[in-house]
């Protein structure tokens, strides 16, 4: 009895510290975690235990993990994918180093690559998708480093801490110069942006939810044909910010909270065909703004089907860009659209004839107008401030005068609901608990 119980403790400790390899034709055995490169192609590998150093995969294989920790002790990338048809499940990879680009797990020069379930954190980019195409980030919880460096600056006899979350936190999925990358139903939290694409074609970021970022939720530098659809940002910097970028589709996307001065829910910049629709945005500085879009003259931004509730301005308009802005509800804005000396862009749809809700009954036509104190605000945001103090009050009565040649815009066709007040009460409510469940499923 003796020796069958030291016996299987032998076992139970070479199991937490190996890995169980079941190769194709069937047999079994026991290999050092450390030694992918042993493996014939198409092996499939359990996991178990922590293992700590940097990894390599440059074969085809199925990475299963049964409570397994890949601990990069703060040394350079933690796993490196090198291979196509690699499958990663069910794994934590954490402490890679802090310089330059090391990662939790990178995937390079790779096809049909995997990654589900898995958990990176206190990693500088927690993954990293290089020169890739076909590659899945999906059901995962991705996080950089939770505590970064507090500088102090003095001044005017006070002191103030900064954290540096800009230069000491990377981007959770950075895809670079990749095709075809789906990233979905992931939680992101503590990252510079969420999903970071530069080069980046036929992208869809599906279901995910970001909270608690130091800049924007999803950032598109050059990327084409890009969906961003049913995704939750809560208290980013800017929540979705095309730049560059061309055939984007943002659908059905819930943003609340961006509200530090100059962030925005969406921002469109300098790019073609855009498609913004059946969005939320509530509780923010800005919930749409515009740049330069479309850069194009023969392309096209289209803003339809969308709720801007309880935000300080619904739509800035820069004077170049020029969106079509039609059946769109807006509640309780301080301001609806801010036009900056804007008179391309149009508040209806001209072929159907459809305007916008503003948020109380409008006759005849509704016509928005630059004010003087808008081109102050503009200037200076950090009067943003004053916004519902007496201060705003006087201000407004003083400079509250149309600007000499400032933006005016009309909706020719201006939308009274046809629905009664209990379908959007509803709509609302479910705003509230998608907003609870985000918060409370915070890892």
């Amino acid at each position: 009895m003796f020796f069958l119980l030291l016996f299987l403790v032998l076992v139970s400790t070479a199991y937490a510290s190996s890995a169980f390899v079941v190769f194709p034709n069937g047999s079994t055995t026991t290999l050092d975690i450390a030694n992918f490169q042993a493996l014939p192609p198409g092996s499939v590998v359990y996991i178990s235990g922590r293992v700590e150093g940097s990894f390599v995969i440059d074969r085809p294989l199925k990475l299963v993990g049964r409570g397994a920790v890949f601990d990069g002790g703060g040394n350079g990338t933690v796993l490196r994918i090198l291979s196509s048809n690699v499958q990663v499940f069910n794994i934590t990879v954490e402490n890679c180093g802090r310089v330059g680009l090391d990662s939790g797990i990178w995937v390079e020069n790779a096809r049909g690559v995997v990654i589900s379930n898995v958990t990176v954190r206190e990693c500088l980019y927690p993954i990293m998708i290089y020169n890739s195409s076909d590659v899945v980030v999906a059901g995962s919880k991705i996080a950089s480093f939770s505590v970064v460096p507090v500088v102090a600056f003095t001044g005017r006899g006070g002191v103030v801490l900064h954290e540096l979350t800009q230069y000491f936190r990377g981007h959770g999925v950075y895809v670079w110069y990749s095709w075809n990358v789906t990233v979905a139903d992931s939680y992101f939290t503590r990252t510079l942006d969420g999903v970071y694409c530069d080069h980046a074609y036929g992208l869809f970021v599906v279901g995910n939810r970001f909270f608690n970022g130091s800049r924007y939720g999803v950032h598109l530098m050059y990327c084409n044909d890009v969906v961003v659809k049913n995704n939750t940002v809560v208290d980013y910097v800017v929540g979705f910010i095309p730049m560059y970028s061309n055939r984007i589709s943002i659908v059905g996307n819930l943003i609340s909270d961006i509200r530090r001065i100059g962030g925005a829910g969406i921002v469109v910049f300098e790019s073609n065909d855009v498609v913004i629709r059946r969005n939320v945005v509530v509780r923010s500085y800005l919930a749409l703004d515009f740049y330069r879009s479309p850069i194009n003259p023969q392309s096209f931004v289209y803003v339809s089907d969308n709720v801007f509730a309880y935000n300080n301005i619904a739509v800035r308009l820069d004077p170049i860009s020029a969106p079509v802005v039609w059946r769109n509800i807006f509640i309780e804005n301080i301001r609806n659209v801010l036009p900056l000396f804007n008179n391309k862009a149009l508040l209806y749809n001209a072929s159907s004839k459809e305007g916008n809700y503003w948020g109380e009954p409008a006759y005849g036509q509704y016509v928005v107008t630059q004010r003087v104190f808008d081109s102050l605000l503009q200037d200076n945001p950090q009067l943003e401030i004053l916004y519902l103090t007496p201060a705003f009050s006087v201000l407004e009565f003083a400079l509250g005068v149309k600007y000499p040649t400032g933006g005016e815009l009309v909706d020719k066709y201006p939308q009274t609901p046809h629905v009664s007040i209990v379908p959007l009460l509803l709509f609302l409510i479910v705003v509230v608990l998608v907003l609870l469940y985000a918060w409370r499923r915070r890892p």
